[in-house]
């Protein structure tokens, strides 16, 4: 049988770094749940895993979790299984419905279809060192754990599932959440974790293609699918080659070019420049306008001649001059000083 992997869809998210585009991207990100639930139909899968954090919000609003709940009500022939995670682990829940199977965190759960077996337990503070404990697992079906937390490769963390204790227990796929990027590493020689990454991207920290995991139980196989609308691009230009603002102008059009216009995309601005900066991340917006989304951060810094100060009968020159004098500061350490005061100085 086919199973969808998903996590981490954060539904009713702020998307406050999108600006005026966030309320938008509110609505695609479940426009995109709703494209692959009616995908599931369509192919016949009858079971989507929820591996935490369906909500942005311990305490969802009565709407958003209408929208979810009635989602799940229009396709009864699939079986959502939906383990809390940490930001939807106080209030997700409001009515019982059939085809809606939960976890909780005092004991692991179990739902069986066919030879497949589905196993979870809701992560807490109290519950992590022992989490393992009680896990028993049929060798004989194809065994699936669902857990939201991180493991020790992808976060420094306190609170962490510690894959080793999770060896030799007949675990074919561990379908984890709260990590947003698409990853996965070995448990043992028979079974694999996987993080499925969200659906969509949510900040400028969540960038590449988003999308969900379909696993072949039959062909002990798993898939990424990339099912999201819109992708998240952070791109750098180094502008201290520029001469003037019209070159810089140029090589921002080259780091943007081959972009697909439905992107969010995010221009970050370095470099030591030679011009004056003042509203160029404003030109650069207006003059390219084909994104659904264009963020400008400026992040350069002026460029400053030593040289060319040093020799003036001023204030900054005979900072420079003091600063070059000093024995006691190393060539690096008088190179910083030299920027940091000359920027002071000339404002």
């Amino acid at each position: 049988m086919k199973i969808y992997h998903l996590a981490d869809i954060h539904l009713a998210s702020k998307m406050e770094q999108f600006e005026e585009k966030a309320e938008v991207r509110r609505q695609e990100v479940f426009t995109t749940l709703q494209g692959v639930v009616k995908r599931a139909h369509s192919e016949g899968v009858g079971v989507i895993l929820f591996s935490g954090d369906v909500f942005d919000k311990p305490r969802p609003t009565m709407k958003d979790k209408k929208q979810f709940y009635n989602l799940v009500k229009d396709y009864p022939n699939i079986q959502f299984l939906y383990l809390r995670g940490n930001h939807d682990y106080v209030q997700s829940y409001h009515e019982d419905i059939p085809n809606l199977l939960t976890f909780t965190d005092s004991e692991w759960t179990k739902y069986e279809f066919g030879g497949v077996v589905v196993a979870g337990r809701e992560l807490t503070k109290e519950n992590v060192e022992s989490l393992h404990e009680g896990l028993l697992l049929d060798e004989d079906n194809y065994n699936i754990v669902m857990l939201h937390g991180s493991v020790p490769t992808m976060s420094n963390s306190k609170d962490l599932i510690q894959i080793d204790k999770f060896k030799n227990k007949n675990i074919n796929y561990l379908a984890l959440g709260h990590i947003h990027k698409r990853a996965e590493g070995e448990i043992d020689k028979r079974g694999v974790w996987v993080y499925s990454g969200n659906l969509e991207g949510r900040g400028y920290d969540e960038v590449g293609e988003k999308g969900f995991i379909e696993i072949d139980t039959d062909k002990q196989t798993h898939t990424f699918i990339p099912c999201c609308s819109r992708e998240v691009v952070v791109k750098q230009v180094d502008l201290s080659a520029a001469a003037d603002d019209q070159e810089a102008l140029r090589m921002v059009d080259g780091v943007l070019e081959g972009i697909d216009e439905r992107n969010i995309v995010k221009l970050e601005l370095k470099g030591k420049v030679k011009f004056d900066m003042e509203g160029f991340d404003e030109r650069v917006k207006r003059r390219v306008k084909r994104f659904f989304h264009l963020k400008v951060k400026d992040m350069t810094k002026r460029y400053v001649s030593i040289d060319e100060y040093e020799k003036k009968n001023s204030l900054v020159g005979e900072f420079i001059r003091q600063v070059r004098d000093d024995e006691t500061l190393s060539d690096d350490e008088k190179q910083e000083i030299y920027e940091l005061g000359i920027e002071v100085l000339i404002g």
